[in-house]
């Protein structure tokens, strides 16, 4: 895995991450800039969404949370599996807190 220096210099903020911050903290807009998937990325969330009612939060927070996925997986865009993956982690989520 890359040291945070690394990261800094081949980061897509280029030398302004430090005017931004992570995936986490990102603004709607520039999460959708950011995170922008693949056409059966964008597919599967569209389904996802939909099946499971997302409001404008969730669907933005799969966003980050895929975004970050691909960060670590050193992919410059958005994948079908990282979405994926993002939409799993909102699943179990839901069900921690139904069981609790």
């Amino acid at each position: 895995m890359a040291t945070f220096d690394e990261f800094k210099r081949n980061s897509r903020f280029d030398d302004n991450i430090d005017n931004y911050g992570f995936n986490a903290r990102c603004s709607t807009v520039m999460i959708e800039k950011l995170a922008e998937p693949d056409a059966s990325g964008l597919q599967l969330l569209r389904d996802a969404a939909e099946k499971m009612k997302f409001f404008a939060r969730g669907y933005h927070r799969v966003l980050k949370v895929a975004r970050t996925l691909a960060d670590l997986d050193g992919k410059p865009t958005v994948g079908r599996i990282h979405l994926a993956e993002a939409i799993t982690y909102r699943i179990a989520g839901e069900r921690l807190t139904a069981a609790a």
